[in-house]
């Protein structure tokens, strides 16, 4: 994708600026307008109170007034939709320089016993997920979330590559992407809560298997009305006081069932009618990805599209709202059984619907999703789409960078390894990028699994099941010493790799929750073991002897090094990689430079 973000943002900031710009003069146009119309309005009332004059001057002031105000409610709608794209446009010029939205980070999504979420700082403040999130609902910040978990285990290269492709398509329907976000803005400023619709579909019908309820809804308030109408031609009134009673009784009855859906689905109807404005935006869109089109498709089976269907199901949870005008609504239920006759619809619509909503919302869910990776697609179009071929191990990166470096300064490194080499150890000194090198290969492989680009100019990797142990922790509410948590992780490397399942790991300092000689002979009997398994993968430390397996498997081990130099009082670092092992490094440098005699 040949662009320049920056300079898209920037003409589509500019004009809808210009377009906020007339809008705003129009809505004082139409302001004026109107009140000028209700100034002649009043003025040809006072005529028609006064002299029993000027009434079709009043109908055509009025039938005037109604028709400005309309068209004054669409120009606001419009100014309001064109506000939030201008703080779209300007947030997305902002995570251009600094990397990270106004959106939530993913803390809830935080799981140290997760194989590498916490390792690649995936969740959290300034995460990967940070980083990548532009979801607006719910679903599609678990989903988002789930993609980046999923490494955990092997993936199947045709899953990744049918994602890889629905992003490439998404990436480019900027109109598409952002319209989904004006959507979540409308959720977050009309709604109270996400709706929760699970208890709400499998409750048990009440009123579609009692035929009899059902009559009697359809019969009580026809003779109520009947009996209202009555009136005008003499009918007693003790008729309408009798069938306000039975109303009265019937509504006490149900009062349980009244109270329980409400309970349900109250203050939902608002962001409902969101979802319903995603998924008709999904549905008018014509798409080039398959997974896409399947995605679309399966929002027309119901014999409506999706979008119609949650849009009726707003209005009647919208109908029980009405609840909220009191003396009206008490008024129209005691006569009409209002609520019941709701509460019937709600229950036809779940019989219908019902089945087909969970789809529904897992299409939602995965196109946001899938958008907010194809918006990191498209402010990234130096970032490349990996490749996952067939045949025997191989990961080969051309230029890596760490996703959540800003390209200024970040620097970038090749790196390789095939099903004969397949064990790099990094050595180097403190601060020298051993760490961030390895979260770098990490989160790009969580980025590739998912469907995204990586920050890399190329990468070719055959998929295989990830795991780590770069930033362990004790644990004092389980028991847990660092030691004993350090042993977990690594247990969860060896045990698939040991049932036979391909395994690539990356490590950093291992056994460092125990005494250097333990550490330097627990470390080289496990690499030892996993090098004789389905593994590959990298392993960065300072232990110069766990270098030397390099010569012990010469044909399955490397070394590679980062290096540092003090220059007076400055430690300086280049963070390029190079091949074989670290000499120098920098401990005591730093001991010394923090005041520490040594």
């Amino acid at each position: 994708m040949d662009h320049n973000p920056e300079s898209v943002y920037e003409a589509r900031l500019t004009r809808f600026q210009a377009d906020l710009a007339g809008l705003r003069r129009r809505d004082i146009g139409l302001g004026a307008a109107k009140l000028l119309i209700a100034l002649a309005g009043l003025a040809f009332l006072y005529r028609v109170a006064v002299a029993g004059a000027g009434l079709p001057a009043f109908a055509a002031a009025l039938v005037l007034f109604l028709a400005a105000s309309i068209w004054h409610g669409s120009v606001l709608r419009e100014k309001k939709r064109l506000r939030a794209l201008i703080e779209i446009q300007a947030g997305e010029r902002k995570a251009l320089r600094d990397l990270f939205p106004d959106a939530e980070d993913g803390a809830e999504y935080e799981d140290s016993d997760h194989p590498f979420a916490s390792d690649f700082d995936l969740f959290g403040f300034h995460g990967l997920f940070h980083a990548l999130n532009r979801t607006a609902t719910k679903p599609g910040r678990d989903r988002l979330a789930a993609l980046l978990r999923d490494p955990g285990r092997r993936p199947l290269a045709e899953d990744i590559l049918a994602r890889q492709a629905a992003v490439a398509d998404l990436a480019g329907r900027l109109d598409l992407r952002h319209g989904l976000r004006l959507h979540g803005r409308e959720m977050a400023a009309n709604a109270r809560r996400d709706p929760d619709l699970g208890a709400f579909l499998d409750d048990p019908f009440h009123y579609l298997n009692r035929p009899v309820s059902r009559i009697l809804a359809v019969l009580l308030p026809v003779l109520t009305v009947g009996a209202a109408a009555g009136l005008f031609f003499g009918l007693p009134r003790f008729v309408l006081y009798a069938g306000l009673l039975v109303n009265m009784i019937v509504l006490l009855a149900a009062e349980k069932r009244r109270s329980r859906t409400y309970a349900l689905v109250s203050k939902t109807h608002s962001v409902l009618r969101a979802y319903a404005g995603i998924l008709e935006d999904i549905e008018r869109t014509e798409f080039d990805s398959e997974r896409l089109r399947g995605l679309r498709d399966g929002l027309f089976r119901a014999g409506e599209p999706a979008s119609q269907s949650i849009r009726r199901l707003a209005g009647l949870i919208g109908g029980l709202e009405f609840r909220t005008a009191q003396v009206v609504y008490l008024a129209v239920d005691w006569l009409v059984l209002w609520d019941i006759q709701v509460l019937i619809r709600l229950e036809r619509w779940r019989r219908e619907h019902a089945a087909s909503v969970p789809g529904w919302f897992r299409a939602i869910a995965e196109f946001e999703a899938l958008s907010s990776l194809a918006n990191h697609a498209f402010n990234h179009p130096d970032w490349a789409y990996p490749s996952f071929p067939d045949g025997p191990f191989q990961m080969t990166f051309t230029a890596a960078g760490n996703p959540l470096l800003p390209a200024r300064g970040r620097v970038d490194n090749d790196f390789a390894l095939d099903d004969r080499l397949r064990l790099a150890l990094v050595t180097g000194p403190n601060m020298a990028g051993k760490s961030t090198f390895l979260k770098t290969i990490g989160m790009n492989l969580v980025l590739a699994y998912a469907g995204g680009p990586v920050c890399a100019h190329s990468l070719t990797m055959t998929p295989r099941r990830v795991a780590a142990s770069l930033k362990v922790n004790d644990s004092l509410d389980r028991g847990l010493s660092l030691f004993h948590a350090e042993l977990r992780r690594l247990k969860e490397i060896l045990d698939p790799a040991q049932a036979g399942e391909p395994v690539f790991f990356l490590i950093d300092e291992m056994l460092k929750g125990t005494n250097a000689a333990d550490r330097q002979a627990g470390s080289l009997a496990l690499l030892r073991q996993m090098a004789k398994l389905d593994t590959a993968g990298l392993v960065a430390t300072h232990d110069l002897q766990l270098a030397g397996l390099a010569g012990e498997f010469p044909d399955r081990a490397r070394n590679y090094h980062f290096d540092g130099r003090v220059e007076g009082n400055e430690l300086l670092f280049d963070f390029i990689l190079r091949p074989g092992p670290c000499r120098s490094f920098n401990a005591l440098a730093l001991m010394r430079k923090m005041g520490i005699e040594v």
